[in-house]
């Protein structure tokens, strides 16, 4: 049997949440739509979905850019969302009066992944109100609710420490997940003197969120290198992927999954990440896929070509950059009409943050863009956009 997924534009509010509990309880399986979405992206996702029959056991699909540029719909069933719970439970036990804050979007598995463990153990989930992220906003809720778990990206907590110099951390506040992207040691040392009790998290969409914190390996997790490529196994897998083509299973016969992240497992059992395979820049925890943001700057009549890649960032991970071949010559105003035109077209954690118009782009022996030498050669003459 097959059936075909509904959508829903994932907001942080409690009528979404009730919606997306009950389909993985009781079906039909539904897209989740991040509410920042351009219209025309947004269009596009729907009209797959709509496109595109699943296995039965689907439950949830969260769409997430991938190396390709094409956003993927990650499919999980209601299998893989218990599993992931149980797993955490056993790292980390609840206790009496636990009350968990969901500050991130509902459309990731950062977020949504709250609301299914608080559901799954018959704790709170708090859901922060659906506004740009505030530091000061954030230290009231955990204060008012009592919250004693929350769930953060690298970008957060350091804007929590920065911006707030007189803040600390609660005593009830027991446990701050750290994940998305990799957290520095210097913004876990500033955070921990706050009395922040971090957690780094290591996992993806793919694996129904963490399957490695506080440096432990997650019940039921399998964790392997294969030529210095992390794969995983168990039960929290995803089913497989909706991309151009319809739907594609996760794994092989043999259920290991390639995460794409290069690392290794040490002596002790520590996991230690060091990249992505592939170019994918990760920014504040958000997967960004460089094709998918150039294709959208080559519609812009202002631009000729353009070529976007990652630049280290201590707080974001990384910044998505750009360089760009303008179409006419700058009139000092290119900057301001190529930033209006992202504006439209691009959800805001895709829009590039640096900017270089140059006046040609490195190409390889194929006639490709070579991204590689095109960030060398621009990375010092960058500007804020």
């Amino acid at each position: 049997m097959e059936l075909t997924p509904r959508w829903l534009v994932a907001r942080r509010d409690d009528a979404t949440a009730a919606a997306i509990l009950a389909t993985i309880d009781r079906g039909p399986a539904v897209a989740l739509l991040h509410p920042g979405l351009a219209d025309s992206e947004r269009n596009a996702l729907q009209q797959r979905i709509d496109l595109t029959a699943l296995p039965a056991d689907a439950a949830v699909v969260i769409f997430t850019s991938g190396s390709t540029g094409a956003a993927k719909g990650v499919v999980l069933s209601a299998r893989a969302f218990a599993a992931s719970a149980a797993a955490h439970a056993a790292n980390l036990p609840w206790r009496a009066g636990d009350r968990w804050l969901c500050c991130l979007s509902l459309a990731h598995i950062g977020g949504l992944s709250i609301v299914t463990r608080c559901a799954a153990a018959g704790r709170d989930a708090v859901l922060a109100t659906e506004a740009p992220f505030d530091p000061a906003k954030l230290a009231a809720t955990i204060a008012a609710e009592r919250i004693t778990l929350l769930s953060v990206v690298p970008a957060m907590l350091a804007r929590l420490i920065d911006e707030l110099p007189a803040w600390r951390a609660p005593a009830h506040l027991r446990a701050v997940l750290v994940g998305g992207a990799r957290a520095g040691q210097d913004l876990v040392a500033r955070a921990r003197e706050r009395g922040v009790p971090v957690l780094t998290t290591y996992g993806m969409t793919e694996t129904c969120s963490q399957i490695y914190t506080g440096g432990k390996l997650l019940f039921g997790v399998e964790l392997r290198t294969v030529d210095g490529r992390l794969q995983v196994r168990g039960p929290m897998l995803a089913e497989g992927y909706i991309d151009q083509d319809g739907f594609r299973p996760l794994t092989g016969a043999d259920g290991w999954f390639d995460t794409g992240d290069l690392g290794h497992l040490d002596d002790r059992g520590g996991l230690h990440v060091v990249g992505r395979a592939d170019d994918c820049i990760i920014s504040g925890g958000a997967n960004v896929a460089p094709a998918e943001v150039e294709r959208a700057l080559q519609t812009c009549p202002d631009v000729r070509a353009a070529c976007v890649f990652g630049v280290p960032d201590p707080v974001w991970g990384q910044l998505v950059a750009a360089a760009i071949v303008p179409a006419t010559a700058d009139d000092g105003a290119t900057h301001e009409r190529l930033a209006a035109f992202v504006r439209d077209h691009l959800a805001s954690y895709k829009r590039p943050r640096r900017v270089c118009l140059v006046d040609a782009l490195p190409r390889g022996l194929s006639g490709k863009i070579d991204r590689g030498r095109a960030a060398a050669l621009t990375r010092d003459h960058l500007r804020p956009w």
